[in-house]
């Protein structure tokens, strides 16, 4: 994957979130199974509210991109990946203590959590 690709991911990315944003704001009648518009109110916030969080890190993430871009130099957006990675690694780690602790599933969890530290170590791998 090169710079350019991992850029293109990251901007493609916001495009679909925007567009997920937008959607939720949309109130028809119910067609489909879940359709925002059967979202309640507060279900909706919290989804926007995450939605904002991952534009943000995307921004950033493209910000970067950029950066290595204009000096020819990766070294900053692989550090960042690298850091990203080690916490996704802590917090699936964690998840797996409260799953243990508190003696409820957290599977999906720590799944999720890890399939996201081993994508950013394969972008880092492959710049």
């Amino acid at each position: 994957m090169s710079l350019q690709d991992v850029r293109q991911d990251y901007a493609r990315e916001q495009t679909v979130l925007r567009a997920w944003k937008t959607r939720m704001d949309i109130t028809t009648s119910v067609e489909e199974v879940p359709p925002e518009s059967a979202m309640s109110i507060h279900y909706r916030e919290g989804w926007k509210l995450y939605l904002d969080a991952v534009l943000s890190i995307s921004k950033r993430m493209l910000t970067l991109c950029d950066k290595a871009a204009a000096t020819n130099d990766t070294g900053n957006l692989k550090a960042t990946l690298n850091k990203e990675a080690d916490a996704y690694d802590l917090l699936a780690a964690q998840a797996g203590q409260i799953a243990t602790n508190q003696g409820v599933m957290l599977d999906e969890l720590q799944t999720m959590l890890k399939h996201e530290a081993a994508s950013r170590r394969d972008i880092v791998d492959s710049l």
